[in-house]
């Protein structure tokens, strides 16, 4: 915030609607402007020139009064910034304090702004941020949300629309009430809680909070929720070899326990959840039942589809690298789970002395975490709010999407790219050519590389100058025609920019490099039915493919046994 400064002065202490008044009082009396001053307390001047402006209409004659220097930019200028900093934002590339002020300095220099920032740091000051922070309320500073580059490009508007008809198409066709659409996903919790904030004695280095371990052991837990509210119990894989009963104390009424190698779902226990969640809902013909789910590996399976098929279950997946939007555990549900567990967790451990958190007491804090979380209202929202029930493809806007722009971004010449040596052939055409304006864009100053700046120049061609001596390899006809024609050589002259172009050059657009090759996508993924006729097709293809690659390393594990058997008795 700016510092708050004492006022040593009454002036500009009238307000609006004493000026209003006084107006009024103008228009309506036959009276001096100077004897409605004295009896407002507005001064002469300032009453004057208002009651003016209110004689021809002008409405600005209603603005409040200001005392202190004059911005630095004027207002049209500050929302130029305001609108690239929204602009910055909505495409993920906002900029920091540091940064923003490093560009206000540059285009005020660069434009010949009268400024008083810091010339030392090259930087607008800390006060001046604050001020415009004031003036435009609808910006703040915020901690952004890592969302990763896959997340960014997966969430767009086609992938959504595709999702949003097939499942317009499942709606139409059976009618779904709220309590046969689920939601299902997995998550990890682990035996290492995250600490929270705590009251320490002002001053002192080091701050610590007991936790059990440095690095703890995730446990996944399956989870499905229903658009009504309701909730199927979950099921625990614990990354073990083998199931003790001692995992299963005090957890969630209904829960499934298993076992993997390394803790995370595959093939085999989504089916036992599939055959789990057939168990809670008992969808039939009349009656069946939706679930949206990624696009895991483990959930398309030729076992998988069967067991939908024979079951009545329909399962719609969502486009890859859109969970923290579509799906509504994410959106909703996850996150409030998490911190209450961690708060079970946090209590548990502090009321024990130097008691480690094991696997074994994780089904019994998830479930105290479990049962206070999962409510109707929770389930309710959630659907809401990702657009899915009360079906609503609109919920997302087109600010919610990259813009196309950064998507398609033009490529630009790599900075570490050699120049090439060729250059245009000249022109010599007697008519007129237009001046063009260009910027290398290895050149371009910004605060993003660290070039001194200087100004912009632009090419303008039309400078008739004579042409260097022909090389002698030139034949005479040829040599002396090139001497008769005069050539065009681009002479560099200053360019004035406006206040947009200038913003935009200092903090530009991140733009493709010519060096970066797009991978070519293999397979990929889209929001499709999975239990749908044509998918048996493929997840017959995909089991064949897995059979044959098991076989194959059979035979070659018991060739390299055989192998080893052979050496071991010659020897």
């Amino acid at each position: 915030m700016p510092r708050k400064r004492n006022r040593t002065t009454t002036k500009a202490s009238w307000t609006v609607d004493s000026l209003e008044n006084a107006v009024s009082i103008l228009k309506r009396e036959s009276i001096s402007v100077y004897k409605v001053s004295q009896q407002t307390g507005i001064p002469y001047s300032t009453l004057k020139k208002r009651y003016n402006l209110a004689k021809a209409g002008d409405t600005s004659y209603k603005n409040s009064p200001k005392l202190g220097r004059r911005t630095v930019f004027n207002v049209a200028q500050e929302e130029i910034l305001a609108n690239h900093l929204r602009t910055m934002s909505n495409n993920f590339y906002s900029l920091t304090r540091e940064q923003f002020r490093k560009v206000c300095y540059s285009v005020a220099k660069q434009l010949g702004i009268e400024e008083r920032f810091n010339q030392v740091n090259q930087t607008a000051g800390k006060d001046w941020l604050a001020g415009f922070l004031q003036r435009h309320p609808d910006l703040s500073i915020r901690k952004p949300e890592a969302i990763s580059i896959n997340r960014i490009l997966g969430f767009n508007k086609t992938e959504i629309t595709l999702f949003f008809n097939n499942l317009e198409k499942l709606m139409v066709q059976h009618n779904f009430e709220p309590q046969m659409i689920y939601n299902v996903d997995e998550t990890g919790i682990t035996t290492v809680q995250e600490t929270e904030k705590i009251i320490a004695p002002r001053g002192q280095k080091r701050v610590g909070s007991v936790t059990s371990w440095e690095r703890g052991k995730t446990v996944t837990v399956i989870c499905a929720m229903s658009a009504s509210g309701s909730f199927i119990p979950p099921l625990f894989i614990f990354p073990r070899q083998r199931h003790s009963p001692h995992l299963e104390k005090d957890g969630p009424l209904g829960a499934v326990y298993t076992c993997s190698h390394n803790g995370w779902t595959n093939e085999k226990i989504f089916v036992l959840w599939l055959r789990h969640f057939i168990k809670h809902t008992k969808p039939t013909a009349e009656t069946p039942v939706l679930i949206i789910l990624d696009n895991h590996n483990s959930h398309a399976t030729l076992e998988a589809w069967e067991l939908a098929k024979e079951n009545h279950v329909i399962m719609l997946t969502i486009p890859p690298h859109s969970s923290h939007r579509l799906q509504p555990l994410d959106v909703a549900f996850y996150s409030p789970l998490k911190r209450a567990y961690n708060k079970e967790c946090n209590l548990y451990i502090k009321s024990r002395n130097l008691i480690k958190i094991t696997p074994y007491e994780i089904a019994g804090l998830f479930n105290k975490a479990y049962t206070r979380v999962a409510s109707i209202d929770i389930g309710v929202s959630s659907f809401k709010a990702t657009g899915i029930f009360p079906m609503n493809p609109g919920v997302f806007s087109d600010d919610d999407f990259i813009n196309e722009e950064v998507r398609s971004a033009v490529p630009v010449a790599d900075a570490h790219q050699q120049p090439t040596n060729a250059t245009p052939i000249p022109s010599t055409s007697n008519q007129a050519i237009s001046e063009q304006p260009y910027t290398s864009p290895a050149t371009i100053p910004s605060i993003f590389c660290g070039q001194q700046i200087e100004p912009e120049m632009v090419q303008r061609e039309g400078a008739v100058t004579p042409d260097p001596i022909p090389s002698t390899s030139y034949s005479i006809t040829e040599r002396s025609a090139i001497l008769d024609t005069p050539t065009v050589r681009s002479v560099a002259t200053p360019f004035k920019i406006d206040f947009a172009n200038a913003v935009s050059i200092f903090s530009p657009q991140p733009q493709q490099l010519m060096s970066q090759k797009e991978r070519p996508l293999k397979n990929k993924q889209h929001s499709e039915i999975i239990t749908s006729t044509p998918m048996k097709a493929v997840f017959e293809e995909k089991k064949k493919k897995r059979t044959e690659k098991e076989k194959y390393h059979s035979i070659r594990l018991d060739w390299c046994r055989n192998i080893k058997l052979e050496v071991k008795f010659y020897r």
